[in-house]
């Protein structure tokens, strides 16, 4: 015969109580922590007053459509021998759920229980806030029937809720309970001495860490300014491919033409475009007025237009300052501002949206700028003086809006990138490769793969709590400093 010692009686099931039961349940944390929790029975003492306040308390959850009161009884006295209450929550609700809602009696240690519901609340939003989820507000069995599997029970039928609903469960439960919670798909998300001593563990179902759950861009709405070629062209490829809908912007309509042709027959993803010029304040809040019309949010925000200038350093032009820095920094400032709406739409803790700024590594490098006699970036003996000051602007505009917008729950990171083929660097890798490539430890400038990946990457569920970040991506070559002693072919 097995060994059922820990297995509940036969005719013990689980139930969800009704008004019959709420006599029986306004003893039954007494009768389950009482004689194993000193701190429990001075929180919550088992007194006339104590008892009315749990009937009070029982029955505005048995009443209520978003709590789940379930319960175990004795077959022979019918009376409640465990309990569980387990509580819809939103993702916004804040606190411990029901226990916020009712007045304390006299014989409450006010202090004791006010330091316990607010641990238990400030855990559970650590954890869980920003997605819907269920709420153990309490769990129980008369200890007298202890180690008879009845406490599993109603944990498994308490998952089926929660499983039923597509909804994770969060719990706050003493250390000695790990095992249980565990073998039943939970998850310990830390672990914290609590009030009187108590060593609880916070535990929350299995988290899905499979790579489509990490990185599924299928519900993604981007839009990507400077889409139509160039780096915003690989970035709004990445996302079709991955088969998101993504609009991209720029200037020149044949361009938008081409490209979103080219993207929708790549999909599965769709690609739609709005022409835009970001020279000045009234063209991005154009830009923001069309891409509204196209839809009512947005999950990503690719900052990508710019411009460079070249020239002499001792015949710099002002307007070489003004045009870039209106398209590098302040295009970039009044385009995010003018579509926070759409991107605080409907983010969340867990799903926030997401705003990449393009800069540059010429933002961070302090080098002279001229080119020799070789050339680079710019003709031989000119510089781009003002576009390395414009993206160290950018960098710093990016912090200043991380700090501003991750409590809407908006990320804002900044991709720096190195040399990679685009219309800005057009000029140097035609005329002037092997420089460009002396510069490079791999021997190559940077591919749409390198950068399309980074970009996906701060747009996953996996950068999901990243935010203010500056992420360099140029093979190394400014943090060594390398330069070639021989010409290198470029292996793009």
């Amino acid at each position: 015969m097995p060994d059922r010692k820990n297995e509940p009686p036969d005719d013990v099931g689980v139930i969800e109580a009704s008004e019959s039961n709420v006599p029986s349940l306004s003893t039954i944390v007494a009768r389950s922590f009482h004689p194993v929790n000193p701190y429990i029975k001075k929180v919550l003492p088992d007194t006339p007053h104590l008892r009315k306040w749990w009937s009070t308390i029982f029955t505005t959850q048995i009443e209520d459509s978003n709590t789940h009161l379930l319960t175990a009884l004795d077959p022979e006295t019918n009376t409640a021998i465990a309990v569980l209450s387990m509580r819809r929550m939103a993702a916004d609700d804040k606190g411990a759920g029901s226990w916020n809602n009712h007045d304390l009696t006299p014989d409450h240690d006010v202090v004791g229980y006010k330091a316990m519901i607010h641990s238990m609340g400030e855990h559970r939003e650590r954890l869980m806030l920003g997605r819907r989820h269920f709420l153990i507000q309490l769990f129980g069995v008369d200890h007298s029937y202890a180690g008879r599997g009845i406490g599993r029970s109603l944990l498994r039928r308490a998952c089926e809720i929660g499983d039923d609903a597509g909804l994770d469960i969060f719990v706050q439960a003493n250390a000695s309970a790990k095992g249980l919670y565990e073998k039943m798909g939970f998850e310990v998300g830390g672990e914290e001495v609590m009030p009187g001593g108590m060593n609880m563990a916070h535990a929350s179902s299995a988290a899905d860490l499979t790579v489509s759950n990490l990185f599924g861009f299928k519900n993604h709405v981007v839009l990507v300014t400077g889409g139509a070629t160039g780096l915003g062209e690989m970035a709004a490829q990445a996302f079709v491919q991955n088969g998101a809908k993504v609009i991209i912007a720029s200037r020149k309509q044949s361009e938008l033409e081409k490209t979103s042709q080219r993207l929708n027959q790549l999909g599965p993803g769709k690609c739609d475009y709005v022409t835009a010029d970001l020279a000045d304040k009234a063209g991005c809040l154009d830009l923001c007025s069309k891409v509204k019309e196209k839809t009512d949010c947005l999950t990503v925000l690719v900052n990508n237009s710019g411009a460079t200038w070249g020239a002499a350093y001792d015949d710099f032009p002002e307007s070489g300052w003004d045009k870039i820095y209106a398209l590098n920094v302040k295009a970039m400032f009044y385009t995010t501002v003018g579509l926070n709406d759409l991107l605080v739409k409907g983010a969340t803790a867990d799903q926030p949206s997401r705003v990449i700024n393009i800069a540059s590594m010429a933002g961070i490098m302090t080098s002279d700028v001229t080119s020799g006699p070789e050339g680079g970036l710019a003709a031989p003996g000119t510089g781009t003086f003002s576009y390395g000051p414009s993206k160290a602007a950018c960098i710093h505009l990016s912090k200043m809006q991380a700090s501003k917008l991750m409590t809407d729950h908006v990320t804002v990171n900044c991709i720096c990138p190195g040399v990679f083929p685009s219309r800005m660097t057009a000029f140097g890798m035609r005329e002037a490769m092997d420089t460009l490539v002396s510069g490079q430890p791999s021997g190559r400038v940077g591919k749409p793969e390198d950068f399309a990946g980074l970009v996906l990457f701060l747009s996953s569920m996996g950068a999901a709590h990243m935010t203010g970040n500056v992420l360099e991506i140029d093979g190394g070559s400014v943090l060594s400093g390398f330069k070639s002693k021989k010409k290198n072919q470029s292996k793009i």
